[in-house]
């Protein structure tokens, strides 16, 4: 994988290329950043392009040791994830045993350690030492989502890089050019990613489609349906599992746009964008107050569902929930 192929983060591999061709590689760096935007793969190339047996600043992603390290084989590079949570003291060990040793193949030895933020106690402290006395050509890297977590004098030794979320329409536009998706589920898809390009490669297409679209007419038909109605759909709608969250995620971002439409009329605050015309007539039907009230009570149902509710008394509330406000809340 080379530097070129870390989509959206052209400032940060531009600074970890600048460094190896210096040789000014820090002896441990920090990666930080919400889930899902790219730190790992950064990481995994730097552990390429420091190894690579073409030496130019890159990973080549073809040579015996590029390949290896994709694969998690190469000696001298060690990934270290957390178990049960957290990492242990004896994670820690590995890590300064490995570093200890002279480089099997002659290149950097480099520890990869993803959730560093829930690291114990013992763990931080053994790790300090580490970093205090690093041995020549080794670098450590750090991967987390909440640096506060850190001990402060583990973050003040490392050369700190944040990876921030990537914006919509740069995720659209790389799903396009990328995965060759078509502009309408690239729309869909970079709108439930939040951000994270990894979490917009793993959506199905065809499965994001319809999830939003059952999304919206559950929003449309908010008003309109009786009781028993309201029943049926809400043990149909919770025996979905996986999908429900997904489901609730997607009316949340749609309430949003009907808000964001409604209160501003700017075009380009709504996320949902192939859907505009929709939205804006949809807005046109509800008051201020009843799309304030839809947002609150799907984003509630989500919250509980999260929170491992029973999904059918939650959708239940909130179907009802929907549409008493779109009976008594439209203009």
């Amino acid at each position: 994988m080379s530097f070129k192929n870390i989509f959206g983060h052209e400032r940060q591999t531009e600074l970890l290329q600048r460094a190896i061709i210096s040789g000014n590689v820090s002896h441990a760096y920090l990666f930080h950043g919400p889930e899902g935007v790219g730190k790992k793969l950064a990481a995994c190339t730097l552990a390429q392009a420091l190894n690579c047996e073409r030496r130019d600043g890159d990973s080549c992603g073809q040579c015996r040791s590029c390949r290896n390290i994709l694969k998690g084989t190469h000696p001298d590079v060690l990934f270290v994830q957390p178990e049960e949570g957290y990492i242990r003291i004896e994670e820690i060990r590995a890590v300064q045993k490995m570093l200890g040793y002279r480089a099997f193949e002659g290149g950097w030895k480099i520890a990869i350690m993803e959730g560093c933020d829930e690291m114990s106690i013992g763990a931080a402290n053994s790790f300090l030492k580490t970093l205090e006395e690093p041995p020549d050509r080794t670098t450590i890297i750090l991967i987390c989502s909440n640096y506060n977590s850190l001990l402060p004098t583990i973050f003040s030794r490392c050369q700190r890089i944040r990876f921030n979320p990537l914006h919509g329409g740069r995720i659209q536009d790389i799903l396009i050019k990328v995965k060759g998706a078509p502009l309408e589920a690239a729309c869909a898809m970079a709108s439930l990613a939040d951000g994270s390009l990894g979490r917009a490669f793993s959506i199905d297409l065809q499965e994001a489609i319809k999830l939003r679209n059952e999304a919206f007419d559950l929003i449309l038909e908010s008003g309109g349906r009786d009781v028993v109605d309201l029943f049926a759909l809400g043990k149909k709608i919770s025996g979905m599992k996986e999908e429900l969250k997904g489901l609730l995620c997607w009316m949340l971002t749609l309430a949003r746009d009907l808000a964001v439409t409604k209160i501003t009329g700017e075009r380009g605050l709504v996320k949902n964008k192939d859907l505009l015309p929709k939205i804006e007539a949809l807005a046109k039907k509800f008051s201020h107050e009843a799309l304030q009230g839809m947002f609150e009570s799907i984003n509630g149902a989500l919250a509980s569902i999260q929170r491992h509710a029973n999904p059918q008394l939650t959708m239940d509330h909130l179907l009802i929930s929907l549409t008493a406000r779109g009976r008594t809340l439209k203009n």
